[in-house]
């Protein structure tokens, strides 16, 4: 349930904790006329997939990333995002315990058939902090096997039936 609670948690740790280490390191790429950063923030920041407390401060990254782009860019700092799709994980362990196919079922909304895996995430990530990126930023990238560009089980299920 959604409880103030929950909500100062998420924030606490999804955004208030980003932006207040973020910002030192920011500030002194500035001051020295170039730097990138490439924040993590959740498919859950694009489109809704369930907890809105945690949804919220991921797209709160977004729009924390955005203003850098905008505001800092001149200084020759850029930020973009990466928003990963599920990655297995220990965090869905618990989740496994509870159901052993829900790995299975969570592939079935995948266009790629597949969720990705961290050196995907990483691999991106990579590009965009590095001056082949040079002229990105501001972007948010979904790293996510395709989850957010639509609802494949709607095509089967219903278009195709």
């Amino acid at each position: 349930a959604l409880t103030a609670d929950k909500i100062e948690q998420e924030l606490d740790l999804n955004l208030t904790g980003v932006m207040n280490f973020a910002d030192p390191i920011i500030k002194a790429m500035a001051a020295s006329g170039a730097g990138s950063v490439v924040f993590i923030s959740s498919v859950n920041a694009i489109s809704h997939f369930g907890n809105p407390a945690y949804a919220a401060a991921k797209a709160g990254i977004n729009a924390y990333a955005k203003s850098i782009a905008v505001e800092l860019g001149r200084s020759g700092v850029r930020a973009n995002v990466v928003c990963p799709g599920s990655i297995r994980t220990a965090a869905w362990d618990h989740r496994l315990a509870k159901n052993p196919e829900i790995l299975g079922r969570l592939k079935r909304l995948y266009p790629l058939g597949r969720i990705v895996n961290a050196s995907e995430v990483a691999e991106a990530v990579a590009f965009l902090a590095s001056d082949r990126a040079s002229g990105i930023t501001g972007a948010i990238v979904p790293v996510d096997a395709g989850l957010t560009a639509g609802y494949l089980p709607f095509i089967d299920d219903i278009l195709g039936a």
